[in-house]
């Protein structure tokens, strides 16, 4: 079953980051709402979480730059639905690749 919420230290051990990039990418991105308990502390949501997954791929793994998500993060959610198919599509291909080499 999943949590409600994630503290900071568990978001940024779930994405292997620094607590110091969340809390950067939190002042770049609109999109990531960290809710905040009467002491102050982060608390993110399972789609927080989802959202700062494709946020790491993106830039980690793709090398989009920071204004190049906020390109593909911004609107109402098309855009989105976008990334999401084109993540799907490169997924697999990168299948496809791995049966093409196992094949021959």
């Amino acid at each position: 079953m999943a949590k409600l919420y994630y503290s900071i230290g568990e978001v940024c051990k779930i994405l292997e980051i620094k607590s110091h990039v969340l809390r950067y990418w939190e002042t770049e991105f609109s999109q990531i709402k960290a809710k905040r308990t009467r002491g102050n502390t982060r608390k993110y949501t399972a789609q927080n979480l989802e959202l700062l997954k494709k946020i790491k791929h993106l830039l980690y793994d793709k090398k989009y730059t920071i204004a190049g998500v906020k390109k593909l993060l911004a609107g109402n959610g098309e855009e989105t639905a976008v990334l999401d198919k084109k993540m799907i599509q490169e997924k697999l291909l990168e299948i496809k690749s791995l049966l093409d080499e196992m094949i021959n």
